[in-house]
């Protein structure tokens, strides 16, 4: 090594560990003074060698390049899965018992605060930060590696040399409290639009299209979990990962802790609790993990979420106001609900106007009328919902509201579901309200994600009869759009491209979007594996599709009902003209073919290696353990898909049987 690249080298670590000592450990090793001597010198050698740059020097930190066309998307590894959540001691009872049957005793737990802000996935190779994604969809995120590395508290080089080759690395973006004060009173003299809580401000501040913008924003990272792609180069249990973070760099949270029982995990809860306050950052409630690996990889996950995790959530905060009016809204699928409109009232961090009385019959056992004082909180603190009626200080009430018998969008007159709950329009796309709410569906992010094309735009395409189908999207012309109030030439142009650039979109994303009832994303995606094209789902019957994983007779009716509507059959035939739908891989057949396989517990190929083997080889693949299940591959540790397997008599077998079998079968 050169005389330059040795001081170089030795300047990169130094200021990197004054970084790590400043923004991390909150313990200076260095002055101001030093720390900037130490970086002009780096800046002047960097810029007498060129060729000894490296993008993830310290000096780059701030240099990234502002991006044009919105962020890139990248699939996870493995989903960002969600937790399921606790909200009384009776539910983490219920969750340790859960583990105590599928263990054989209830394990240790660790206990750390459950940050409010924003996840993302970090990836390191050979110590460098090579890659920085947004949760998203829990499947894919948003490459946002450029404005992470604005984040001080992230390292761009981990610190050490005993780190894994590749490490992933999860955790929270958050903006803390005073931080957040100063940006907004910073915001508020430059006569900028502030932010309304520190969550929405990381949101909005990761999110930006220009680096330079994040740099200047007041960012903070905690990890949460970290994964290999090796065997044993992590420790077996959480707390010691989280310690190895630590070690490498990574600010992990101060407040976890190791709790053996109920008691301890209960005492744990209260005493963050009462620290909520006087935490510099905002919480909603505390994390439960379960500590050992192996005891996680028993547990297992569903679709969306671990059980071998929980989040215990406070009670949300409580606000009184008055209701103004109550208004009746109609869904994309009909479906007509009361929404009470209030005087606005901030409530867990967000100013409230608007709560859904979900159906009428909640309405009318609330006895919410207009007048009312009501108390509001934010369940989860997430969604606005009114608790309950102040008597005491609602004097003087109206009359209870009535309930519609017509649509208030198109004057229908409206029809009541099976359960006698639900009220519903039966306009379909006649109907403005719900021809809007299904063509913002299918833009939306998880469907067709096209950007820019709003529920204010499309009404008044609809409203001047410009589109009414979702086919009509792939029609539009520039001057149909130039022609709407406040919509420029340039505006029209991207929104245009937009669209253009939603075509080939995968089948089980246009499915979802088509908006059939009871179809989300994660049952449109089996769906799509099941049925390949349009034509092979609208040609199956009722028995057929109820066979599938996860669709009950009730969605199967949902579906086919859909496809009875010549509609929405030339509405495909259209969007498939307009190739807007990617042309189906052709369904791989060989050994397997017909058989249906669940894996469980840990191996040395991740189950994404061996899902792929599988469908190479002709078989399904499922999640859940079922009677059809023709046999589930069972690896070290296997979770509670196992005692199922036998239960119902479905054969288990190993990795090794099955790449024996392939071996064996496999032509000459």
């Amino acid at each position: 090594m050169s005389n330059e690249q040795d001081q170089i080298a030795r300047l990169r670590t130094e200021i990197t560990r004054m970084e790590h000592a400043y923004w991390v450990l909150n313990a200076p090793i260095a002055s101001d003074d030093d720390y900037d001597k130490a970086m002009n010198q780096l800046v002047a050698l960097e810029q007498q060698y060129p060729h000894l740059q490296d993008p993830l020097s310290p000096t780059q930190r701030f240099g990234g390049q502002a991006v044009a066309d919105g962020f890139q998307t990248i699939a996870h590894r493995a989903p960002m899965l969600s937790l399921d959540n606790a909200f009384s001691e009776e539910d983490v009872a219920a969750f340790l018992l859960r583990a105590e049957k599928a263990l054989g005793r209830v394990p240790a737990l660790i206990g750390e605060p459950k940050l409010d802000g924003l996840a993302i996935s970090l990836q390191y190779q050979h110590g460098r930060l090579v890659s920085a994604v947004t949760r998203g969809d829990g499947e894919s995120g948003e490459d946002i590696s450029e404005n992470a590395k604005t984040i001080r508290s992230i390292p761009l080089q981990l610190l050490g040399d005993q780190y894994p080759d590749f490490l992933e690395v999860r955790g929270e973006v958050l903006m803390k409290k005073p931080d957040f004060e100063q940006l907004n009173a910073t915001l508020e003299t430059a006569g900028q639009k502030t932010f309304v809580n520190p969550r929405n401000a990381a949101a909005g501040s990761l999110r930006q299209h220009d680096p330079a913008i994040t740099r200047t924003r007041p960012l903070s990272f905690f990890a949460y979990a970290a994964y290999t792609t090796g065997e044993n180069q992590l420790p077996q249990q959480h707390d010691q990962i989280m310690s190895k973070l630590s070690d490498w760099g990574l600010p992990v949270n101060p407040h976890r802790k190791r709790l053996p029982d109920q008691t301890h995990i209960m005492e744990f809860i209260e005493q963050i609790r009462a620290q909520r306050d006087t935490l510099r950052y905002e919480i909603d409630g505390v994390v439960l993990k379960v500590d050992d690996l192996l005891d996680q990889a028993t547990l297992g996950e569903t679709s969306r979420a671990p059980r071998w995790a929980i989040a215990y959530k406070f009670p949300a905060q409580i606000a009184f106001t008055r209701v103004k009016a109550l208004d009746h809204q109609v869904g994309r699928t009909g479906q007509i609900t009361p929404v009470a409109i209030l005087e606005p009232v901030f409530v867990g961090g967000v100013t409230v106007q608007h709560v859904t009385l979900h159906n009428y019959s909640e309405c009318l056992r609330k006895d919410v009328r207009v007048g009312d004082w009501v108390h509001v909180r934010r369940a989860g603190d997430v969604i606005p919902e009114i608790v309950r009626v102040d008597l005491t200080r609602s004097t003087d009430r109206r009359a209870q509201a009535a309930v519609p018998t017509h649509c208030p969008s198109c004057n229908r007159v409206l029809v009541r579901d099976d359960d006698l709950v639900a009220l519903r329009c039966p306009g379909g796309i006649d109907c403005l309200a719900q021809c809007v709410g299904r063509i913002w569906h299918f833009a939306s992010r998880k469907a067709m994600g096209i950007d820019g094309l709003g529920e204010r735009i499309i009404e008044q395409l609809v409203m001047t009869k410009q589109i009414k189908r979702l086919d009509s999207l792939y029609q539009l012309q520039q001057h149909q759009l130039v022609s709407l109030p406040r919509m420029g030439a340039k505006s029209a142009e991207n929104l245009l491209q937009s669209i253009e650039q939603s075509k080939g979109k995968p089948w089980h994303r246009v499915l979802y979007g088509l908006g059939i009832r009871e179809v989300g994303f994660k049952t449109a995606q089996t769906l799509a594996e099941a049925f390949p094209t349009w034509q092979a789902l609208a040609a199956a019957d009722l028995e057929t599709l109820s066979e599938v994983e996860g669709v009950g007779p009730v969605m199967a009716e949902f579906i086919s009902q859909y496809f009875q509507d010549s509609e929405h059959i030339h509405q495909l035939e259209s969007l498939e003209q307009h190739q807007v739908i990617a042309a189906s891989k052709p369904k791989q057949t060989g050994i397997l073919t017909g058989e249906r396989y669940v894996i469980t517990g840990k191996f040395r190929l991740s189950r994404e290696e061996i899902k792929t083997i599988l469908e190479e080889n002709g078989a399904q693949v499922g999640d859940s353990v079922s009677q059809k299940t023709t046999g589930l591959i069972v690896g070290d540790a296997a979770g509670s898909k196992l005692k199922k397997a036998q239960k119902l008599g479905v054969a288990c077998i190993t990795l090794a049987e099955i790449e024996q079998r392939l071996e064996q079968q496999a032509p000459n």
